[in-house]
């Protein structure tokens, strides 16, 4: 369960101009150009930060009360020297995509360049910061989790997504990809070392994952967690004194005494190691650009086990291990990791509100008991001779992947897989908004208690940022 990048690229600062091209600029005036038109771009897509729910740990209660750091979308584009191909990476500094989310960003870009970014070439990645605002996504359980759809939030992540892809778009240049790789020690443990020790050796990961949750489910400030941080200190470096709007980062000081200065100690050392291997790059990346997207059935696929044993994925299903929670965010339900037996009262209320799961069903997701019936397992597979990064939070996040041997140990990584069928329907907000109404006699922006010449606290009457209207800010 990650959502970073590992890799590290040498490039232009972003501008803005006012009138960006459809089209990749007319190659340089020289015959030995071999590498890449590379935008980037940044922009804000901070969205709500009062009275939402933050999106990550589908905690009741944890809800935004104000900002610790603003949220920035950053856009990488890739053309190919002719102009021939070419693509969209995008880093946003949030939970993770919806499918919402990804068909509004590809309906704004469509409006405006036509095919040139569509759906296969437009790659969008969430940091997996759990303290950024939840309410975008339309499937039931994220929206239970979000206590509902904000559109507030919702546009202001589509327009600032779109505006970093517009900037990258717009300061395409002449340039190189290099690609390293190296260590970060002593950052962060693995949670569920029990299950990833079950792969075989030659199978465990090889590149650098962290779970972004030095802020932990006690916290109420909207931020970017540590690798939002790693990302500041690196464009500080790089861009010093050109950061538009970007705030000063309060981060206690000392060996992780609280939660912000571990967010701080963890991301200064990603960024450290990620300028090391930023300034010792040597490989440069070649070839083509080249993307792809496919639609896959994941209910009706037949995957060989071995040379003999041919076994096929099954309808979605969500094990009891994912109720229990994780080690960095335990549920307050009675329900406890690595069963692989159901509960009678569980069961009892899974029936009456989803009918009872069929034996095809049950034998298929064995080991793991079902809770729900929402998830999938897939398995990965090997490309020879080539430099892989797997990002699972890209375009639409659904659950946790695990490999076959991670599944057996049923904790709460391992109950998951990928989506349900898709539903084009926008979720509204499924409490209505209640106006807020001023006291007897007093009107919005009244100051109800003037400030003191000994300290400076002043009490207003202000609204919530979820009601309709104006909002009055002091």
């Amino acid at each position: 369960d990650s959502g970073n990048h590992g890799s590290s690229t040498t490039l232009s600062p972003t501008t803005t101009q006012t009138s960006p091209i459809t089209q990749a600029p007319d190659p340089p005036p020289f015959q030995n150009f071999s590498g890449y038109y590379i935008g980037v771009g940044r922009a804000d897509c901070t969205g709500q930060v009062s009275d939402i729910n933050l999106m990550g740990y589908g905690k009741r209660g944890q809800n935004a009360r104000g900002l610790l750091t603003r949220l920035y979308s950053r856009a990488f584009i890739l053309v190919e020297p002719d102009g021939s191909n070419r693509m969209a990476f995008v880093s946003v500094e949030l939970g993770m995509i919806s499918q919402r989310l990804r068909l509004e960003v590809l309906k704004r870009l469509q409006s405006k360049y036509g095919s040139l970014y569509r759906r296969d070439n437009v790659i969008l990645s969430g940091t997996h910061t759990h303290s950024g605002p939840a309410g975008f996504f339309q499937y039931t359980i994220y929206v239970l989790a979000s206590e509902g759809f904000s559109n507030r939030t919702f546009q202001y992540l589509v327009s600032g997504i779109v505006k970093s892809i517009e900037i990258a778009h717009t300061n395409l240049k002449p340039g190189k990809i290099f690609v390293n790789k190296g260590n970060v020690a002593n950052v962060q443990i693995n949670r569920s070392p029990s299950s990833y020790l079950q792969n075989p050796p030659s199978e465990r990961a090889s590149w650098f994952a962290i779970h972004p949750v030095s802020m932990n489910n006690s916290n109420h400030l909207v931020n970017s967690d540590n690798m939002g941080y790693a990302a500041y200190l690196f464009e500080q470096e790089k861009n010093r004194g050109y950061l538009p709007g970007q705030p000063s980062m309060c981060m206690a000081s000392g060996p992780g005494q609280d939660i912000f200065d571990s967010t701080q100690i963890i991301g200064r050392m990603i960024y450290q190691t990620a300028k090391e291997l930023h300034d010792s790059a040597s490989q440069e990346v070649t070839g083509p650009v080249l993307a792809a997207h496919q639609w896959v059935n994941m209910t009706d696929v037949s995957v060989m086990l071995n040379d003999t044993y041919a076994v096929k994925t099954c309808k979605p299903a969500l094990g009891y291990s994912f109720a229990a929670g994780t080690i960095d965010g335990v549920s307050g339900l009675n329900i406890t990791q690595g069963t692989t037996e159901g509960d009678p009262f569980w069961d009892t209320i899974r029936d009456q509100l989803l009918g009872k799961p069929s034996g095809e069903i049950i034998e298929c997701h064995k080991p793991k008991p079902i809770l729900l019936h929402t998830g999938e397992e897939f398995e990965s597979y090997g490309m020879k001779d080539m430099t892989v990064v797997i990002s699972g939070l890209c375009n639409v996040y659904t659950h946790y992947i695990t490999t076959y041997e991670e599944y057996q140990d049923t904790v709460a990584n391992m109950s998951s897989g990928p989506e349900p069928p898709f539903f084009n329907n926008l979720i509204a907000t499924l409490i209505p908004n209640i106006p807020d109404r001023t006291p007897i006699g007093r009107h919005f922006g009244d100051v109800l208690q003037p400030a003191k010449p000994e300290y400076r606290v002043v009490r207003f009457t202000g609204k919530s940022p979820n009601a309709l209207g104006i909002c009055f800010w002091i």
